[in-house]
């Protein structure tokens, strides 16, 4: 028997009010040139210049669960609800303008959440869903994204996109419901969620469910680490050596006027002959060649041997990019949307890319490197931001071209791999997306896009899959961390936000006292985002830290009730309040001591800021602190350093700053250090050029003095 095909909409532009008709009507009703109410796929063209996508296509054989369809017979009341819906969001919105197709497709995106949610919670048809309902939706969403953050072998965690999606869909059903209810579909007529904004609680829903992605364990991320640093530092020349060679033929083609095929074939000589560099340490090329079958392993299919030298070269280029973005993030702990952000182009004057800044430190000694981009996350709009990438000493052996920190490295190579590719484009992107299958390199404009977040994973992934070997790890390490899941999914379960507390977990575990200042760097508003949201699944490096402060800050004020000397100002201040401490451990135990004190130091929010160079009071006199008021942000409210401007030299001065006989180790290396560093540019005639390096000694010196007087 042949299947009759449905019929073909009538030429001419659809109906506007469709959401209204009877079924019968519907029947050969057309939903755009091309596609009729009837058809599962409904096409919309899109005019949008460069994209291959020519149409939105919204498919009605949405998975309900258990096997069922949307389209399957017993669901056609839903179906045809939910298609009045999506419809009338095009046609007759209700609050706002009329969703074009491109937009509107984020509301089915959201449709095919709820209504597999529906089907599994025996909600049969729109009219059955309430206020109740949608808060039992978050509720079961905040379980699904709980388990697919806690179990990395989860197909894909939940986004704050996804969020946003799930949740609007029900108030777009709520404030349709006036268009709906001609048709006989009845909505809810009180707003979901109590009002609340969806942004606002999608938001709130993603930092909570993102608490749970654990860091990178280091038997993983130092071998990723270490592969990466190998390809941005060595071959990546030979990556970016053979593409400029590329780009000199295509110009040469061109200016002969001669075909694509003949591009095609001098392209694949020019791979055929190519040779690849041998590293340091090693005794054979990199890299095989070109001319040669490349097995390349795929996450999402099985290995394939690729006999194309186009697509190894695409591979190759994809490979530079992902050993970049491994250690930018590695090192620097950005999130992968603020690294699509970072904009291309170089800066003539400095050499480095034009996203990357360079100041001088406080002290004149250092040159501090940083990356521009925009910060969208907890922020009300996008809003341009700043990350540390490194420093190094601004003159003197290390001062090199090669010994720039390695992000500031990737950074510069990203800017040469892609200036090519972005100048075809017409893009400012650093990193650009080859929009084309996977095939191939581009050829045209319209081929170069725009950077994903979903992009950037994916080649993360097939970085480990075809660079990284897990296959030799252990089931568990010292530590208890799961790592056979890493070695059985060959690094498939990787995410990239894991490089985000995997940075801030070394840090913290390096020196428990940079809480703050990591928090400054990830751009958090807040202690708690950073405690809570990278330290929850270390109850050890939680307690450390906690635990630590507050021990350290009880022993600073026992210590300081028996006159332990301390200099500097925030001496003079303890001073004043000796007898106090002295009340609190009068008579006592040690241990008893102890106890009195804790309970002063937590009940007044006395915690001191233990330092390599000395203790910060800030918060018994935060008006007195220097750091703020040279970056003009004093207020009683400061409760740490402004870790921009807080440096030794400064916290000298400072009413809050003490130093005591623990930090002379501190003051020695310094005055050592930099007696050096002036002495050897005495020797070279440039002790003008180094007068900051003389005041750091005679002020390094002046404090070992003072401790020596105070110790005897």
């Amino acid at each position: 028997m042949t299947k009759k095909a449905a019929p073909k909409p009538a030429a001419g532009s659809p109906s506007v009010m469709l959401h209204h008709r009877t079924r019968a009507q519907l029947m050969a009703a057309a939903v755009s040139s091309v596609s009729l109410w009837i058809h599962v796929l409904w096409k919309f063209p899109r005019k949008v210049p460069g994209k291959k996508r020519q149409y939105t296509i919204l498919n009605w054989e949405i998975d309900l669960g258990d096997g069922q369809l949307l389209t399957d017979a017993g669901f056609e009341d839903l179906l045809d609800s939910s298609r009045r819906f999506i419809w009338s969001l095009y046609k007759d919105r209700r609050n706002g303008k009329n969703l074009m197709p491109e937009s509107f497709y984020t509301a089915f995106l959201g449709l095919k959440r709820l209504l597999p949610w529906m089907i599994e919670n025996n909600y049969a048809s729109f009219d059955e869903l309430t206020v109740e309902s949608a808060d039992e939706f978050v509720a079961d969403l905040i379980e699904e994204a709980a388990e697919a953050e806690a179990d990395l072998l989860h197909d894909r965690a939940l986004n704050k996109d996804d969020f946003i999606r799930a949740l609007r869909v029900w108030v777009h059903l709520h404030q349709q419901g006036p268009a709906l209810i001609v048709a006989g579909i009845n909505i809810f007529t009180e707003m979901p969620f109590n009002g609340r904004s969806t942004y606002d609680l999608a938001t709130e829903l993603a930092e909570d469910t993102a608490l749970r992605i654990p860091p990178l364990p280091d038997e993983v991320a130092m071998p990723i680490l270490a592969a990466a640093i190998r390809i941005v530092s060595f071959a990546s020349a030979d990556v970016i050596r053979l593409q400029e060679a590329v780009f000199d033929t295509r110009a040469k083609i061109d200016e002969q006027g001669r075909s694509n095929h003949t591009r095609i074939i001098r392209e694949r000589a020019l791979f055929a002959k190519f040779e690849f560099s041998i590293l340091p340490g090693e005794a054979t090329p990199w890299h095989s060649p070109i001319d040669e079958g490349i097995t390349v392993k795929r996450v999402d299919g099985p290995p394939v041997v690729d006999l194309k030298p186009a697509n190894t070269f695409r591979n190759m280029v994809a490979t530079v990019r992902d050993a970049c973005v491994a250690v930018i993030q590695g090192l620097v702990g950005v999130r992968i949307n603020e690294v699509c952000s970072f904009e291309g182009g170089l800066n003539e004057d400095t050499g480095l890319p034009t996203c990357v800044e360079k100041d001088r430190s406080v002290d004149g000694l250092e040159d501090l490197y940083y990356v521009r981009g925009i910060l969208t996350k907890g922020r009300a709009a996008p809003e341009p931001a700043r990350w540390l990438l490194g420093s190094r000493p601004v003159s003197g052996e290390l001062a090199r071209l090669e010994t720039l920190p390695l992000p500031v490295i990737a950074l510069a190579t990203l800017e040469r791999l892609y200036r090519p590719w972005r100048e075809l484009g017409q893009v400012n992107e650093l990193i650009v997306n080859f929009t084309t299958a996977s095939r191939g390199v581009p050829v045209t404009a319209a081929a170069i896009g725009s950077p994903s977040s979903e992009t950037l994973l994916a080649g993360l992934k097939n970085f480990v899959l075809n660079h990284v070997d897990l296959t030799k790890l252990p089931d568990n390490n010292w530590r208890g961390e799961n790592l056979s899941m890493y070695r059985d999914s060959f690094g498939a379960i990787i995410r990239t936000h894991q490089w985000r507390k995997t940075f801030a977990h070394y840090a913290l575990l390096t020196r428990s006292n940079l809480l703050q200042a990591v928090s400054q760097h990830f751009k958090h508003l807040s202690l708690a985002m950073t405690e809570q949201g990278y330290l929850i699944d270390d109850p050890f490096l939680r307690g450390m830290l906690g635990e630590a402060a507050i021990e350290a800050s009880v022993d600073f004020f026992y210590h300081a009730s028996f006159g332990e000397p301390l200099a500097g100002k925030l001496g003079d201040v303890i001073e004043e309040h000796r007898e106090e401490l002295i009340e609190l451990r009068d008579g006592k135990p040690r241990e008893a001591a102890k106890r009195q004190i804790r309970k002063f130091v937590t009940l007044h929010d006395m915690r001191i800021f233990h330092m390599s160079e000395g203790r910060c009071g800030i918060r018994i006199n935060p008006l007195g602190a220097r750091c703020h008021q040279l970056a003009g942000t004093s207020s009683w409210a400061n409760r740490e350093p402004n870790y921009a401007t807080r440096e030794p030299s400064v916290c000298l001065g400072c009413k809050c700053f003490g130093i005591d006989r623990d930090t002379a180790p501190f003051w020695q290396d310094r005055w050592e250090r930099n007696s050096k560093i002036y002495r050897d540019a005495e020797k070279r005639g440039q002790a003008a050029e180094y007068r900051v390096a003389a005041r750091r000694a005679e002020q390094a010196e002046k404090v070992i003095k003072r401790l020596t007087a105070i110790q005897n």
